[in-house]
């Protein structure tokens, strides 16, 4: 009776010893797996989610309903507050963030950026272009961080009977490729669309006047702006100016809206545009963010 008492007790230090047996080399390898992820993966460890980035072409529609803001760095308090409203609305087809999103070209402001931007994301796609900010003006792979996050630095797309161009002129060094580019795109699409709608940070100009240029340089701009008119552009929305800005020059009305938290030029203040496109004209309201 003694030794059958024992039994069951023995039996089941044998299946404990044989477990924890199993158990230990799979706990050492999760940590060991874990470490790798953390210490290795060039991967962002914050994503805004692929649904978000993504936008629905929708070829029968007609008309539509967008945002743009651009200009974030460090005043991500004022990027939830645009995004919130729109958000809140919930009847835009996208949003647009023209660029300088972080304050400086690294992991670490990247990483804020995108878990500031998922505070009050639900379901309007955001789409992103780069700033002068976003991107290392003395490394050969000027865009690796921007892409990493957000992916490509220029595209199309189209919605109905709108073709969007989204360009990157954040920096000098890449204007006659991007030209190229812009170039190639409306040869082979402007005369399928009715509207032509363009992205960009830098304004091809400034006409705030005096010693305020804050645009492209002065021959490139012409030079763009040219190849705009020449392709029946509807519109231009760009950032880089701190506040918000509204010209027409070559018969291509252009929005300058770059107030969603970086500091203020002189006159400036915070701001989103809510652009809709309904029976083929093209409506901008301006909403002042406080």
């Amino acid at each position: 009776m003694k030794s059958a008492s024992k039994a069951p007790s023995y039996w089941r230090d044998i299946l404990r010893k044989k477990v924890l047996f199993l158990l230990v080399p799979i706990v050492i390898a999760a940590a060991i797996l874990g470490c790798y992820f953390i210490w290795f993966n060039e991967g962002p460890l914050t994503y805004i989610p692929d649904e978000y980035l993504r936008i629905n072409p929708s070829p029968e529609k007609t008309d539509m309903r967008f945002a743009v803001f651009g200009d974030v760095r460090h005043g991500r308090d004022i990027m939830e507050k645009i995004v919130g409203e729109i958000e809140k609305d919930g009847n835009y087809d996208f949003m647009m963030c023209s660029g300088d999103m972080v304050p400086e070209c690294t992991d670490e402001n990247y990483e804020e950026f995108t878990e500031c931007a998922q505070v009050n994301l639900r379901k309007t796609p955001i789409i992103f272009i780069p700033g002068n900010h976003d991107v290392n003006h003395d490394e050969s792979d000027r865009a690796a961080l921007y892409r990493k996050y957000f992916g490509a630095t220029h595209y199309k797309f189209s919605i109905g009977k709108t073709l969007f161009v989204s360009m990157d002129n954040a920096t000098d060094g890449v204007f006659e490729d991007e030209y190229k580019w812009v170039e190639g795109v409306l040869k082979a699409e402007r005369d399928k669309y009715r509207d032509l709608i363009v992205f960009m940070h830098i304004p091809p100009y400034d006409m705030r006047g005096g010693d305020q240029w804050h645009a492209m340089p002065a021959e490139k701009g012409r030079k763009l702006l040219a190849l705009l008119k020449e392709y029946r552009t509807t519109a231009i929305f760009a950032g880089h100016i701190h506040g918000y800005e509204a010209w027409n020059k070559d018969d291509i009305p252009l929005w300058v809206s770059g107030g969603a938290g970086a500091e203020l030029v002189e006159g400036g203040f915070y701001n989103y545009l809510e652009v809709t496109i309904r029976d083929g004209k093209l409506d901008v309201k301006m909403h002042q963010v406080k």
